[in-house]
């Protein structure tokens, strides 16, 4: 005896029904139907016992599938976090960078994608983790870290090992080369001879002859409530005008003092040329004629 056919509105959106199903299938209760395309509903063309139980193959194919792939999921999940709970993280880590995303902490530059970094492990508020370093940047500023990493051979660490790596007495030698600069880095103000002639005077915008006698002032640069000094170069004959901007960091008071003590290996003839042509310095105004001039603005117009 046939069971009730259900009907089953044909359009378009079922052509794929029809395709599929053409030949009949197996209702989930027992029955066997196929599509009565005059009609326009399956029909049931036998009928059976329902399935009291599943077969392997078809317990697979039941919607239980998707929750033992998400417990095999967290098995294995889990299994791998304790394998690398048991495994710690190496200290030091020299790879080629693997994406562009990471920043040097030292030089605060981003990291190109293949580019050498070393990663130093850490334990920040978020977790294990590594701080990367440009490799260069970091034999400037912590060459004994890399000295470490070079005696531990933290390029094996890498999920892929460079190729070529600098060695460890090239990368003291630039440590040794920037320890240097830093020893005749000078403080502002000095006075010294324009080497190239490509700088202009930042106040008069004019370029500097080569040979020539350049002062190099401070201005400040701010950065909200943060004022960093810049150095910029001015020609002799500006100086006074620089000083008088509000941006000027440098006081007039000492100036002179200031640019002999700074400019030890200056020659003395060519320094009280340079001092002649900066001229009168502006005197700094005492706080009593300051209020007194305050005063005076404030006053109202009679």
């Amino acid at each position: 005896m046939l069971r009730q056919s259900v009907r089953l509105p044909i359009g378009p959106h079922k052509l794929e029904i029809r395709r599929r199903f053409s030949g009949g299938y197996r209702h989930p209760g027992g029955s066997i139907r196929k599509l009565d395309s005059t009609a326009g509903r399956w029909r049931a063309t036998s009928s059976r016992p329902p399935v009291t139980g599943l077969a392997p193959q078809n317990f697979l194919r039941s919607r239980n599938r998707g929750i033992l792939a998400r417990i095999g999921r967290e098995t294995l999940m889990s299994e791998a976090g304790e394998q690398q709970a048991e495994q710690p993280l190496p200290t030091y880590v020299i790879e080629g960078a693997r994406s562009s995303r990471s920043r040097c902490k030292t030089c605060r530059r981003k990291i190109d994608k293949g580019a050498l970094r070393l990663g130093i492990l850490i334990e920040g508020p978020y977790g294990i983790g590594y701080m990367w370093h440009h490799l260069n940047c970091a034999a400037r500023r912590q060459f004994d870290r890399v000295r470490e990493a070079y005696e531990q051979e933290a390029w094996l660490n890498a999920k892929e090992p460079p190729n070529k790596l600098p060695g460890i007495e090239t990368l003291e030698l630039q440590q040794q080369k920037d320890e240097e600069r830093r020893k005749k880095k000078r403080d502002i103000p000095y006075v010294e001879i324009d080497p190239s002639g490509r700088a202009k005077c930042k106040h008069c915008d004019e370029t500097m002859e080569k040979g020539s006698v350049r002062v190099v002032l401070g201005r400040g640069v701010y950065f909200g409530s943060q004022v960093r000094v810049a150095p910029i170069t001015v020609h002799p004959r500006c100086v006074v005008g620089e000083l008088e901007k509000e941006d000027c960091e440098t006081e007039a008071p000492g100036l002179i003092d200031a640019l002999r003590a700074n400019s030890d290996e200056f020659d003395d003839v060519l320094f009280a040329t340079t001092v002649s042509e900066i001229g009168e310095l502006p005197e700094a105004e005492d706080e009593g004629s300051v209020s007194e001039r305050a005063a005076i603005d404030i006053r109202p117009d009679c």
